[in-house]
């Protein structure tokens, strides 16, 4: 071989044993970088990494990532391998959280850079790796450049900001080495690590359906957290939204539950909590002593009982009947025994009760006309053969889109509807002529929510717990 020759030969050697890495891709004359991955820095210029780490004689640089205008950001890494061995392989667990996620965008089958990686990429798998092809030099001191594309909300996954990276080095006949670190993104980027936020609710056990005041319910506070809140058998009226809520009960006895969604920008968690809505009140004292109040659905009725053991200027007792738990009307009068020290018994029968709870209470009055009231019984009446009653359909209504029916109606007797909001203040009141059965609903300007409405009809009175949203 000539000298000429051996002159050609080596400067070809020279010039393939240049590193060739992602840079070149994008100068003039070679082959265009068809991903746009990264821009060749100032000339004298040395990208410095924001993040290193070392594990089992390979050193992992993470650089600044790139978001793109496209949704995308570009990742890039470097690795060098301080073994004795041959590199082999580079694998990373892309970012993100939850499932599925999405894989790599670019590349996807191969990596031309001076070792000629092929790329590991299919497309429902969240790693991608590079296999290095000719990486017979890629030994002590060697290193890689390693570029590739993600959709930017997985990167920014708030609960996934992690990068798994493995690198394998050692030929068959070499000693196999491995490392693996993990990078924390939000630790390399300087970013305050978000909290997940949690939830549990605390409150009372038991509400007393009866009761002036309203119940609270609280959950954690959280700096940044949304709250959402909802409740069944009961009635949010204020504090949504927060992580306080005060609450009344609806009309019915039984059991409640109440429910808090707590969101952040990390994740959400959820909580709930059961409650049951009693009768708390007790027997007033009266001028007479009450020793029971019962009642019951009899054929002819409701029938009422109570017994005293003992009277002092007992006039009478007053019967009254409500059909929200709130406000009472008279039906009937006992006359009382005066002075006592008996037990006696009294009864009196509710001849037309109202459909579903009927409420009970006393009003025992004295000779001199001082009053007392007994205790709240609820009777729950379940005779629907000739009951007159009211109804809202559909209900729930939406957007005042609904209409009010009533049935077995007395036609000698005009009907008026109400419609009142918990507290019983009224929001709507309309008479009905004797001849009519039902009416549109209009829209009420008190907005949406859970409202009582009662319809009387001569003597009779019915009613219904309507929801308008």
């Amino acid at each position: 071989m000539t000298r000429l020759s051996l002159l050609i030969s080596f400067i070809i050697s020279l010039i393939l044993e240049l590193p060739f890495n992602s840079y070149a891709q994008i100068l003039p004359g070679n082959n265009p970088n068809p991903y746009g991955i990264c821009e060749l820095p100032p000339p004298g210029c040395q990208e410095i990494p924001i993040c290193t780490y070392y594990d089992d004689c390979f050193r992992f640089d993470f650089y600044q990532p790139v978001n793109r205008p496209d949704g995308t950001t570009v990742l890039k890494h470097k690795i060098t391998n301080f073994s004795e061995s041959t590199f082999k392989q580079a694998a990373f667990e892309l970012p993100g959280s939850g499932s599925p996620r999405t894989p790599a965008i670019l590349p996807t089958t191969s990596f031309r850079n001076r070792y000629n990686h092929s790329v590991v990429n299919p497309f429902n798998d969240t790693m991608i790796a590079y296999n290095a092809i000719n990486a017979g030099t890629f030994s002590y001191g060697g290193f890689e450049m390693y570029y590739y594309i993600v959709n930017t909300a997985d990167f920014n996954a708030a609960s996934g900001r992690f990068i798994t990276i493995t690198a394998k080095a050692g030929r068959p006949w070499q000693l196999q080495r491995t490392g693996t670190v993990v990078i924390e993104v939000d630790e390399c980027l300087g970013v305050q690590p978000c909290t997940p936020p949690t939830a549990n609710i605390s409150g009372p056990d038991t509400v007393c359906l009866f009761n002036d005041d309203p119940y609270v319910f609280t959950t954690p506070a959280l700096a940044g957290a949304t709250y959402n809140w909802s409740v069944t058998n009961a009635t949010i009226i204020e504090g949504n939204g927060t992580n306080t809520v005060s609450v009344v009960p609806d009309i019915d006895f039984g059991p409640g539950l109440i429910t808090v969604v707590v969101a952040n920008q990390c994740d959400s968690a959820t909580a709930t909590k059961e409650f049951e809505v009693i009768d708390c009140d007790t027997i007033v004292p009266l001028p007479v002593s009450l020793r029971s109040f019962k009642g019951q659905v009899s054929s002819g009725g409701i029938s009422l009982k109570w017994q005293t053991a003992s009277e002092q200027n007992n006039d009478r007792f007053e019967v009254e009947r409500s059909t929200d738990g709130k406000h009472f009307e008279k039906i009937g009068m006992v006359k009382g025994n005066g002075n006592s020290s008996n037990t006696i018994a009294y009864n009196f029968l509710d001849r037309h009760p109202q459909q579903g709870t009927n409420y009970y209470r006393l009003k025992q009055v004295d000779f001199d006309g001082k009053f007392e009231y007994s205790n709240i019984i609820w009777v729950q009446n379940t005779d629907k053969s000739s009951a007159f009653s009211v109804m809202m359909a559909p209900n729930p209504c939406i957007d005042g889109k609904c209409n009010v029916q009533l049935q077995n109606t007395d036609q000698s007797q005009p009907v008026t509807v109400e419609i009142r909001d918990l507290t019983g203040r009224m929001v709507f009141s309309k008479e009905i002529p004797n001849n009519q059965t039902t009416f549109e609903l209009p829209k009420l300007e008190t907005g949406a929510g859970i409202y009582i409405l009662s319809a009387r009809n001569g003597q009779y009175t019915a009613i219904q717990k309507v929801i308008l949203k």
